[in-house]
């Protein structure tokens, strides 16, 4: 599903398909009308709500890394992905201090 997933990105979403899931489809429009990251931060919450609510479709997904995941949604609320990586690592070093030296 993943490679079908990048290659209907990639297409614009313009190729006629059968048996998609309605999520599915909107998963793929949010990424294509917006191809930044903030377009696929949105993606990345949708495919996040349809999996938790267990949507037909998308009820076996299992997301690894929730961390990095939920990093990836938060990505979208900066201005650009740069900035946004910087406050992630600033937040990440402050929530996960170094252990003493002695340890």
């Amino acid at each position: 599903m993943a490679a079908r997933l990048l290659n209907e990105i990639r297409e614009g979403c313009r190729m006629n398909t059968t048996g998609n899931q309605p999520g599915s489809r909107r998963s793929r429009e949010e990424s294509s009308m917006s191809p930044s990251h903030r377009g696929v931060a949105a993606a990345l919450e949708l495919i996040s709500d349809l999996a938790e609510r267990k949507t037909v479709g998308f009820d076996s997904i299992s997301i690894d890394r929730r961390v990095e995941y939920r990093d990836g949604i938060r990505l979208g609320q900066f201005a650009s992905p740069d900035e946004g990586f910087a406050e992630i690592a600033r937040k990440r070093s402050f929530a996960r201090p170094s252990p003493p030296p002695r340890c």
